[in-house]
């Protein structure tokens, strides 16, 4: 494992689509699912889900939260964005997506056969 490429691992947390109840526990898994994918290809994930679980209150912490996301994106070497379906709706995610293409930071994805490839933003 190439410990120093790291990749940004943006999935969703306020968007998915479930009771407050059950929310964070959802994020978790989703990230933790999606680093396996990251890890796996032999580069080390970085999740804010992950790393910021517990530092913020998503109701009043929200904006920082993502400031905080965004600032551990720029260290990072690439951007990947989860594949789960309430990604599609989230505004945290869309907000990192931006971020990386305005700071030309290249995007992972995994091909049809799982591996992981460099795309360019179109």
């Amino acid at each position: 494992m190439n410990e120093r490429i790291r990749v940004y691992v943006a999935s969703p947390y306020a968007a998915i689509r479930c009771s407050d109840e059950i929310r964070r526990h959802l994020a978790i898994k989703i990230a933790l699912d999606e680093c396996a994918k990251i890890m796996n290809a032999g580069f080390t994930a970085v999740s804010p889900v992950l790393r910021l679980d517990g530092k913020f209150d998503e109701k009043t912490q929200r904006d920082q939260a993502l400031k905080a996301g965004l600032e551990m994106l720029k260290q990072c070497d690439y951007y990947y964005e989860s594949t789960h379906p309430d990604t599609l709706n989230s505004k945290g995610v869309k907000s990192e997506r931006e971020f990386a293409i305005a700071n030309d930071i290249p995007k992972i994805e995994f091909n049809k056969k799982g591996e992981a490839q460099v795309c360019l933003w179109l």
